[in-house]
């Protein structure tokens, strides 16, 4: 892995100007700003024709003109996956956010505007656009879009990358060699087929069923239970539907959106409560991580839902496998 660029050998007042410069001298011409810059670097590891970078830096914007692409351009097609942070891609009059496990994509021969919302670090990916093949023009139409990754060729990609950067470093670390070419290959037949998907509409969202996002939903909510935000906003900004109809898909089974996340966290602490592994605990600990911070509330909706306290439950359990 080659750092590129690290703003911890640099003045502050220095960090901004030079963030911008080693954009340009890194990627292509561009106008690239930043915030107090107080920790960011570029990293890149090279896979045969392709380069793979990881960048970390405050919130700001990357601009690319028609001046700047008339000035140089490599001709390359980036594909993101936020690693940490939003950011929103603007290019060809489609505009896309993207938070942590997305993926986006913009190029560089077409003018582009990347705001990134927050603190962020990215994994990067450029690949020569005459890598594409046949596929270019068709996947040029599908830059400034967000691309799932909870989609099954998302999580795919995602993977793909995590999996290349750190068998990339390992390598580095003298470990066995791996052959770049046949990685490139495939990331490039990855890049392919997730701009390929259907399911990707104008607007950068699944046109999945109704069952199919329901799916999806209910599945976030049992990875994310532990979140204390997790709820109707957040999960209908998450998968970039409206509150209203998010919870017309819960009122078709009879749900509410507050009442699924409830019922599920409420059978999280249950089966914490009942494991004796998890006897040194204490329940107000078993109910923080799965969301439920406030030990009354908890107490009180535990009771209602399963007709005993959590402690006379605990207690039950513990007896019943002594």
């Amino acid at each position: 892995m080659a750092l590129l660029f690290d703003t911890t050998t640099l003045a502050p007042d220095e960090r901004p100007e030079r963030w911008g410069e080693a954009c340009e001298r890194i990627f292509f011409p561009m106008h690239a700003g930043g915030g107090a810059l107080t920790s960011s670097r570029i990293e890149r590891h090279h896979v045969g024709p392709i380069e793979l970078f990881r960048l970390v830096s405050d919130h700001g914007v990357g601009l690319r003109t028609g001046v700047d692409i008339r000035a140089y351009d490599p001709e390359v097609l980036l594909i993101a996956l936020a690693l940490r942070g939003r950011s929103r891609i603007e290019q060809n009059g489609r505009s896309a956010g993207f938070g942590v496990g997305d993926l986006s994509s913009w190029e560089s021969s077409r003018p582009f505007r990347a705001t990134h919302l927050e603190p962020f670090e990215l994994m990067l990916l450029s690949m020569p656009r005459s890598l594409l093949g046949a596929r270019a023009d068709a996947i040029s139409r599908q830059t400034a879009r967000r691309l799932p990754g909870d989609s099954p060729l998302g999580a795919m990609t995602t993977e793909m990358l995590r999996q290349t950067w750190r068998t990339l470093d390992a390598e580095s670390a003298s470990g066995p060699a791996v052959n770049r070419g046949d990685l490139a290959d495939a990331l490039i037949a990855l890049v392919r087929a997730v701009h390929s998907q259907d399911a990707l509409t104008p607007a950068g969202t699944r046109a999945a069923s109704g069952a199919a996002l329901l799916a999806q939903v209910k599945a976030h909510v049992e990875a994310n239970l532990g979140d204390p935000d997790l709820g109707l906003q957040s999960l209908a900004r998450r998968h970039h539907v409206s509150t209203r109809y998010l919870q017309k898909l819960f009122a078709d089974e009879g749900l509410t959106v507050t009442d699924f996340v409830r019922e599920r966290r409420l059978e999280a602490c249950r089966r914490d409560l009942c494991d004796p592994a998890l006897a040194h605990e204490t329940i107000s600990e078993i109910a923080r991580r799965w969301g439920l911070a406030n030990p009354a509330h908890f107490s009180r909706v535990f009771r209602e839902t399963y007709g005993c306290t959590p402690s006379d439950l605990r207690a039950g359990a513990l007896d019943a496998g002594a």
